[in-house]
């Protein structure tokens, strides 16, 4: 073995939510590697549904576990030398690295079925060796470790997945976000709390100023014809924490109203607007009066079609009998 060689661990993953399962793996690994060595990796896209958070937010998360600041690193792409090389003080012609995978993401991710290229040379990240002293310098192969994962609950529920953990936290109290802050990180911080509400709490918590500004700005641009279908595909609708296909089928239904049921409508909206609580509940949700004044107004719209179809055609007959 090179004298002063190292190996560097990264423990690479989207995190959105990061939580205690993942705190422990990072206690695994430091455990097992020497916590020196071992970092946490993110990346900073936001991608509704699946990725709400800002990688500023994940770190307050990680740091919320234990995570030492220095520790947590902002890459372009996980499981990339390129990404870390940068960041970490490795001699990438000395030093190996070696990067950590849940079971589920072995079994599940494509990149991690084949250790070959096309040419039939080896692939940059092989699977770790028995022999840690195999290890090659990290330019010329990184290894990949299988980590075991922790089984953990949440409000009395077991933590099964991400998404699992998103939808939960939307239909929650105050009271019991709190408790679900505490399952999850260990504790209780007020500053995650607010990072939640303000990305998946929409329904059971509170608007920020800027959301109900720009939510406005969306519906009464919807219910005027200023703006085009077009503009409700862009990333002001991730701040507001609705899916874009929700709020184009809102655009869709409202487009072709007339100047009555518009109004009608606005009367909702602007009650909607200054709703604290329950926000995408009074928006959209089974109770919603903005969703039943639109089935009433389809549902009408329908009994006035069939009525005035019926009306010609009895028109059309009378007309019949007439020329008899």
């Amino acid at each position: 073995m090179q004298l002063n060689k190292k190996t560097f661990v990264i423990f690479p993953g989207r995190f959105h939510p990061w939580h205690n399962g993942h705190k422990s793996v990072y206690n695994y690994l430091s455990t097992k590697f020497g916590g020196n060595d071992v970092y946490v990796t993110t990346t900073g896209v936001i991608e509704l549904p699946k990725s709400p958070f800002s990688f500023d937010e994940k770190r307050e998360m990680m740091m919320a576990t234990g995570i030492p600041a220095n520790k947590i690193l902002n890459v372009k792409n996980n499981y990339n030398l390129q990404s870390v090389s940068n960041q970490i003080p490795i001699n990438i012609e000395r030093d190996s690295i070696i990067f950590a995978v849940s079971q589920k993401d072995m079994a599940e991710d494509p990149r991690f079925k084949s250790f070959v290229k096309k040419d039939g040379s080896p692939s940059y990240l092989q699977p770790m060796p028995k022999n840690e002293s195999k290890l090659e310098p990290a330019i010329k192969h990184g290894y990949l470790i299988t980590v075991p994962t922790t089984d953990f609950t949440v409000l009395g529920l077991p933590a099964r997945s991400a998404s699992q953990l998103r939808s939960q936290y939307s239909t929650l109290n105050t009271e019991q976000q709190i408790a679900f802050i505490m399952d999850l990180f260990g504790s209780y911080n007020p500053k995650i709390h607010r990072i939640l509400n303000n990305k998946l709490g929409n329904t059971s918590g509170k608007l920020t100023e800027k959301q109900k500004k720009l939510l406005k700005k969306l519906i009464v641009g919807m219910l005027r014809e200023d703006l085009s279908n077009n503009d409700f595909n862009n990333s002001k609708t991730h701040y507001i924490g609705i899916k874009p296909n929700v709020v184009k089928s809102i655009y869709n239904i409202l487009k072709p109203m007339n100047e009555v049921k518009r109004q009608k409508l606005k009367d909702i909206i602007k009650r909607i607007i200054k709703e604290e609580d329950g926000f995408m509940n009074a928006l959209i949700g089974p109770e919603s009066d903005f969703k039943n004044t639109l089935n009433k107004i389809n549902s009408r719209a329908g009994i006035l079609a069939k009525a005035a179809q019926k009306a010609a055609q009895d028109a059309k007959a009378d007309v019949g009998d007439t020329n008899k």
